[in-house]
């Protein structure tokens, strides 16, 4: 399977010498501002959203050794693995005691992405609180559906992944990324309502 030279690169570099400070920071270089909108799906606070992904980087940092050049196409499929299951063991630790409180909605980083185009038919500018409210009915829209189809909409197009890397990071088929995608935007356009972007 084809990998980024970049990503190649810093893997190579870091197997060899795990204190190459200058490869680790090449790799939190091109990942870290997208990774951190990943973590924020899942906390309300951007301190809990930094935590996670400092930790990520590090438990990622610590198992560079175990990464396989050959199993994915990126770096980021196998750091996001990384960052769910950190994300997920922290969940678990504050739902034991009563601590947790949902996800952030990430929609300083969110609002003009691809997906609105799917209903916004009307031309020009919008403002920044029009923005919000419509990313809010969309959140609540992906929030109402099976996590199969939920999770395609955000790798796809919040995360920018391609449809080789939601394969590799939720271990299924290329088709069936597709087709999940597929299905997700019917469900997706049948929630939204019309007169939001009338």
């Amino acid at each position: 399977m084809y990998m980024n030279d970049d990503d190649i690169e810093l893997i190579s570099r870091l197997k060899a010498n795990i204190d190459d400070d200058d490869a680790w920071d090449g790799i939190v270089e091109l990942y870290y501002n997208s990774l951190i909108l990943f973590c924020g799906r899942f906390f309300t606070s951007q301190e809990e959203v930094e935590d996670i992904a400092h930790e990520s980087l590090i438990k990622a940092k610590n198992k560079i050794s175990q990464f396989n050049t050959n199993d994915y196409s990126s770096l980021r499929p196998w750091l996001w693995q990384v960052a769910k299951h950190t994300a997920y063991d922290k969940i678990k630790f504050y739902k034991r005691r009563n601590m947790y409180n949902g996800m952030i909605i990430p929609s300083k980083f969110a609002t003009t992405h691809s997906i609105f185009k799917l209903r916004d038919n009307k031309p020009g500018p919008r403002t920044e609180a029009q923005k919000q409210d419509r990313f809010r009915v969309l959140y609540n829209a992906l929030d109402k559906l099976d996590t199969r189809f939920s999770d395609v909409i955000f790798l796809h197009y919040i995360d920018n992944f391609t449809r080789k890397e939601i394969a590799e990071f939720l271990e299924i088929s290329d088709n069936t990324v597709k087709s999940r995608l597929r299905v997700a935007l019917e469900k997706i356009k049948k929630l939204l309502p019309d007169e939001l972007f009338d």
